[in-house]
Parts: structure tokens; sequence; C-alpha cells
């Protein structure tokens, strides 16, 4: 059994490292609701626009929110 270990993060590490993973939490559901099948509904496109930020839902607006994304 290994011992525990404390590590310490300042702040703004945290809070960095909070904002990226919540990103890519963004970017896991909004893949998932692009490829979801079935007819794309009006409360899908608030749910797109809520995690993309964008109006349109098409692969280029996809790729450039993991763009986005990736470069924080």
């Amino acid at each position: 059994m290994s011992e525990l270990e404390v590590v310490l993060v300042t702040r703004e590490t945290f809070y960095h490292e909070a904002e990226y993973v919540r990103g890519l939490e963004r970017l896991a559901a909004a893949v998932l609701l692009f490829h979801r099948g079935g007819p794309w509904t009006a409360a899908d496109m608030q749910a797109w626009k809520a995690l993309t930020g964008a109006d349109d839902a098409t692969t280029k607006t996809l790729c450039d929110f993991a763009r986005k994304v990736q470069a924080k």
C-alpha cells in the first residue's frame, strides 16, 4: 500500500483545468447530440447553441468547437 501525498495546486491552475474539463464535457455532449440520429428538434437546436454557442449544427461548426476547446 502506498502512502498518500499532498499536492498543492495554485488557484489559477485549478480554475484553468476545471474550465478545460468543462469544455471537454461540452464537446462530448455536442458530438453525441450531433450524431444521435432521428429528427433534429427545436430542443436539440437550443441544446446545441447552449453547448457550442453556434446557431448552425454542421460538421464544420462541430470541428470549430473542438478546435476552440483544444486551444484552451
